[in-house]
């Protein structure tokens, strides 16, 4: 540590003069800082990048350690003061070597000026100017480096204006190099979600997901009836109490879904690319209706649940099958219940798969008449904690499950609007303002939004819901390839870390 000798300003009173009270170092080491308390408002100057014990000047002449036992004796710097002496200067602050990186490292050409200028500083004042100056300096810096990462396009109904009087979302990091090679312990602020299924329904297996972390216990109404399910949540429970562990419970709805009809004989029909399909509206009866391939005529007719399919999709629109193994072309309506569709690629269609419509506004309820009986005769019943609304396309959506809940004592129960449609995703402003929280479903997302923009949709999904103040959920192939593997791969450590 440098030498640092005080110059102390006397009045004719023998008190300090304030305004005459500077140092002058030999030079400063990066890390220390020098503090001027005697006048209002005081300053401070941190010489960057470096953090050794930092040192505390005041008026007086006195120097103090302002960490406990570093620094130098400030009795012994006391004495050191010249009464009457000539007014001394900071221009070897300026020149030191260490210090100037430090300002080339900034920025070069944004901080030179200001660097010039700080090595010619006589007074305290013009010090203060300088170094409020260099902040502003530096801020307008930081401000042009944090647009860096958008595309070169701007339209302003693709990108976001970047710089608004009204902006409140700050993108910042605390994250070091000792906080990854050293084991820092940190508390987990992220919640996980468990699906409870019969491989983990034992009083053990919930005792271990308890113990491995669970804080919320998802219950999947697509499968399963009120039997069995009464039957693993009163076990949970039960497991939970205890252990003394307060447990959240969501039931998940299966919510409007789109599936395919029976087939003759439960045969799957091989599709090939290229091949012309008529798809039937079969609405409820889908569980009867049965589609089939003549082998002599080469005719194929399959089945649809959606009763409204030939009203809300047009020519050359893309009806997805099979978690969007199976694409089908429209390419002609040709009446009420009946449109010719185009195979786009070979594949086997089996029975009762899912359906997707990209870009189309289904027009089914966001709770069927069986969505309506899991949540009031269970969830209600059961005083369960969260519901998760499958395929919410508006706010007007999770309203109408509000009112449902307030009819059977559920107004304690929270809403969680799953995002996973075209419609959904263009709604998102009005169904986070008016559900408790979201979740990104985004395996159903990916079957009507590009998969390379899911990561987008995710983000900004996220971000709206952290400026709102309502927690939001990720969900779909979290960690799976630990199904088969005990670790699960980088890629997925980082999705999750995300």
């Amino acid at each position: 540590m440098s030498a640092l000798t005080p110059t102390v300003g006397m009045d004719t009173n023998g008190q300090t003069d304030n305004e005459n009270a500077t140092f002058t170092a030999n030079p400063f080491k990066p890390g220390s800082s020098v503090a001027f308390d005697g006048a209002e408002p005081s300053f401070r100057f941190d010489i960057p990048h470096q953090v050794p014990p930092n040192l505390h000047i005041e008026d007086s002449g006195t120097m103090e350690p302002k960490v406990p036992g570093a620094g130098i004796n400030g009795s012994n710097l006391r004495s050191a003061g010249n009464v009457g002496s000539s007014l001394p200067h900071l221009r070897a602050l300026g020149n030191d070597p260490s210090v100037a990186k430090s300002f080339k490292e900034l920025n070069e050409k944004s901080l030179a000026s200001a660097h010039e200028k700080l090595s010619k500083v006589m007074t305290r004042d013009d010090m203060r100017e300088e170094f409020r100056m260099r902040e502003m300096t530096a801020q307008a810096l930081k401000r042009e480096m944090a647009a860096d990462w958008l595309p070169e396009y701007r339209p302003a109904s693709i990108i976001v204006p970047t710089r608004t009087d009204d902006t409140v979302l700050d993108r910042t990091t605390r994250i070091s190099p000792a906080s990854i090679l050293t084991d820092v312990p940190v508390g987990r602020k992220t919640k996980i979600i468990c699906t409870l299924g019969p491989a983990c329904g034992t009083e053990e297996g919930l005792s271990s997901l308890l113990d491995a972390g669970m804080n919320v216990a998802r219950l999947n109404f697509s499968h399963g009836t009120h039997a069995t399910h009464q039957e693993m949540l009163d076990r949970l429970r039960q497991v939970a109490s205890s252990k003394g562990r307060n447990l959240g419970i969501l039931l998940d709805t299966k919510g409007p879904e789109i599936r395919t009809a029976m087939l003759r004989e439960g045969k799957d029909i091989e599709l090939e690319a290229g091949q012309q399909v008529t798809v039937v509206a079969v609405a409820d009866e889908f569980t009867k209706w049965e589609g089939y391939k003549d082998e002599a005529t080469g005719e194929i007719k399959i089945g649809l649940s959606y009763a409204k399919l030939c009203k809300s999709v047009k020519q050359g629109n893309i009806i997805l099958i099979a978690d969007g193994a199976i694409s089908l072309q429209v390419k002609e309506i040709l009446n009420d219940t009946e449109l010719r569709a185009e195979v786009v690629n070979s594949h086997k269609l089996g029975q009762r798969k899912n359906c997707n419509l990209p870009g189309v506004h289904v027009d089914l309820p966001v709770l069927a008449p069986k969505d309506v009986e899991d949540v009031q005769l269970f969830a209600c019943k059961n005083q369960l904690d969260f519901i998760a609304a499958s395929f919410v396309q508006t706010a007007d959506d999770v309203k109408y499950i509000r009112r449902v809940l307030d009819e059977a004592g559920g107004q304690r129960i929270k809403i969680i609007a799953k995002v996973e449609s075209e419609a959904g995703l263009r709604n998102i402003d009005g169904i986070v303002a008016e559900a408790d929280g979201v979740m990104v479903a985004r395996g159903d997302l990916a079957m009507e939004v590009p998969a390379e923009k899911i990561a987008l949709a995710q983000k900004m999904i996220i971000a709206k819901c952290m400026l709102a103040g309502k927690f939001v959920i990720t969900a779909t192939q979290m960690l799976e390839s630990m199904i088969e593997n005990p670790l699960p791969t980088r890629a997925e450590m980082t999705d999750v870390a995300n």
